[in-house]
């Protein structure tokens, strides 16, 4: 971790191109993971709406 700390904070060892490629990896990474959470979403969405349209009112209950 400390070697990790010097590389960053030496101005040779880090380039612009370095810096580009995290970035690139870090906004794929976002990407991925929104993806992810709204094909999720979509598919609870859908599992829902299928739900509640295929269900049958409940017979009535007499109290007598």
């Amino acid at each position: 971790m400390q070697t990790l700390k010097m590389f960053l904070k030496d101005e040779a060892g880090f380039t612009g191109a370095e810096k580009a490629v995290i970035t690139l990896v870090g906004v794929g990474m976002v990407l991925v993971i929104g993806k992810l959470v709204f094909d999720s979403t979509k598919t609870g969405a859908t599992n829902a709406g299928t739900q509640i349209t295929s269900q049958t009112s409940a017979t009535p209950v007499s109290m007598q």
